[in-house]
């Protein structure tokens, strides 16, 4: 898998600037470079729930804490991007908010569910973990976020946007045809098992 630089330099290919070594060149391109590359990555972690990005944690009750229509507060996870579900073997959903803490600066879950179990995406910051069709829509996103403070060109970053709804299409398309396979898998090895 293409390293953090190598992810910008494609992206920097993408808007025809130049390359650059490490993060620290004194150039412009790497100081935009680091400045927007983890804001792309965040974002497009966010952007999808990633099959590689998906963490579950069993949440940290706060105690003493009360939020209205709700039983239970626990911690955000400090990992965490973006919050998808809270486990369970119900076929039903649970139903829980993410909110701001009163009088903290920090986030909480809240939910009726005892003992909850998180699902969410993870801030991930490892190149090595990322799918490529994730790389290649990642680099279109930094590309657009590029385009604009290093070549002055709006159309050039409206046309980088248009190429990451593109390649974030396709990337969903490979990562859920994954998942459900995995899904299916799993359900047969379920099915297989009550049978013997």
């Amino acid at each position: 898998m293409p390293s953090e630089t190598e992810i910008c330099n494609l992206a920097l290919s993408h808007i025809g600037n130049l390359t650059i070594n490490t993060f620290s060149d004194p150039s412009q391109e790497a100081r935009k470079c680091k400045i927007y590359y983890p804001l792309a990555r965040d974002y497009v972690l966010h952007d999808h729930d990633w099959g590689f990005a998906e963490r579950r944690e069993s949440l940290a009750l706060l105690a003493n804490f009360d939020f209205p229509g709700y039983d239970y507060a626990y911690q955000y996870p400090a990992d965490c991007i973006k919050a998808r579900r809270i486990h369970t073997l119900s076929p039903f959903p649970v139903d829980y908010a993410v909110v701001a803490a009163p009088g903290l600066s920090d986030r909480l879950v809240v939910t009726n569910q005892a003992d909850a179990i998180l699902v969410y995406t993870a801030k991930l910051t490892d190149p090595n973990i990322f799918d490529p069709s994730f790389v290649v829509a990642l680099s279109y996103k930094l590309a657009a976020d590029l385009a604009q403070p290093l070549t002055k060109n709006l159309k050039l970053q409206e046309a980088m946007l248009g190429m990451y709804t593109v390649f974030l299409s396709r990337a969903k398309t490979v990562n859920s045809n994954e998942a459900e396979k995995t899904e299916n898998r799993a359900q047969s090895n379920s099915f297989l098992l009550a049978r013997s």
